[in-house]
């Protein structure tokens, strides 16, 4: 399931003047999915995502995601004073055509607490490619409320005209883990850094206005519903973490983790599965993917969980999701 724009339109939201992005301050991670044929590459300068803080076409202080003017290349740029763009902006490549007609997942960052009037971004798409290089001269805008799809702000043209899925939007840099984990569709954005996220849009039911569950209504002008979706991986843990007193332990941060399909008898048994830099969300739940595992839901695997200094907070039996 996604919406398919192959033959234009595009989508809206609006945060509201209460819920701003402020991207230098807590930092900003776009995401999506895109998908397009071997006989319709994305359009040269199409625009993906845009985020800034104006509605109309001028002016628009505001991030995009886009394709280059050079076949299967892209772009995270900002944007002062539209349609002029900085001259800072960096091209990336999918592997030229290794990715026709398969689900290619796209991740834009804007690093927070910055200090200066610049602040620091990286993209990366479909796979962490050395290529995907950091940028730190950016203007940091403040501010942005107004999201478009397969569009910039204010103009309704100008799309990469693919198909689009799995729309996310987070008010903080996500972590490595994570970005795997979201871009290996191993988790989808719902389970992701879930008290920062601010919008997600999966795209996959017939509904021209979908109200996805996190965000505004994003509201699509054109494009069709499309059965197809990327495929994901359904093996995943989760554990609801309390304090002695039986309160959530909520929004815990740094952990580090190691999961056994087999109780670890020894220290010398390897994890199935292990990790860095997981948080547990406002209810103090824990969702981990565990792509290696060969248990079946249900079934039960044992987890060793650790705080940032390496102390260990405890062991669990927990069951495959």
């Amino acid at each position: 399931m996604s919406w398919d724009f192959t033959s234009g339109g595009y989508g809206t939201a609006d945060f509201g003047s209460g819920d701003t992005f402020e991207p230098g301050t807590d930092g900003i991670t776009l995401g999506c999915f895109i998908k397009y044929g071997t006989d319709g590459h994305p359009g040269l300068n199409g625009y993906m995502m845009n985020i800034g803080h104006t509605s109309g076409p001028l002016h628009n202080e505001s991030y995009v995601v886009r394709s280059s003017d050079t076949d299967a290349y892209f772009q995270f740029a900002w944007v002062d004073n539209v349609p002029t763009y900085a001259d800072s902006v960096t091209n990336i490549q999918n592997g030229a055509n290794a990715f026709d007609n398969q689900w290619t997942a796209m991740i834009a960052v804007v690093q927070g607490d910055i200090t200066s009037s610049s602040v620091y971004k990286r993209m990366m798409c479909d796979t962490r490619l050395p290529n995907n290089a950091d940028q730190n001269s950016w203007a940091n805008y403040s501010g942005l409320r107004y999201f478009a799809l397969n569009e910039l702000i204010g103009y309704s043209t100008g799309g990469a005209n693919v198909k689009y899925a799995e729309v996310a939007i987070w008010d903080t840099e996500l972590t490595g883990d994570q970005i795997d984990d979201y871009m290996g569709r191993v988790l989808k954005a719902d389970s992701i850094q879930t008290a920062n996220l601010k919008a997600y849009w999966p795209l996959d039911t017939n509904d021209s206005s979908p109200q996805g569950s996190y965000g505004p209504e994003l509201t699509l002008n054109s494009g069709v519903y499309s059965p197809d979706h990327p495929a994901y991986s359904s093996t995943s843990a989760t554990v609801n973490l309390y304090s002695k007193a039986g309160s959530d332990q909520a929004s815990l941060s740094s952990l580090s983790w190691a999961w056994f399909d087999t109780f670890p008898t020894t220290t010398s048994i390897a994890a199935t599965d292990a990790g860095t830099t997981e948080s547990t969300d406002g209810n103090g739940q824990l969702v981990l993917s565990i792509p290696n595992s060969t248990l079946t839901s249900g079934q039960t695997g044992w987890l060793l969980l650790y705080d940032s200094t390496g102390t260990k907070v405890g062991a669990y039996t927990v069951a495959v999701d």
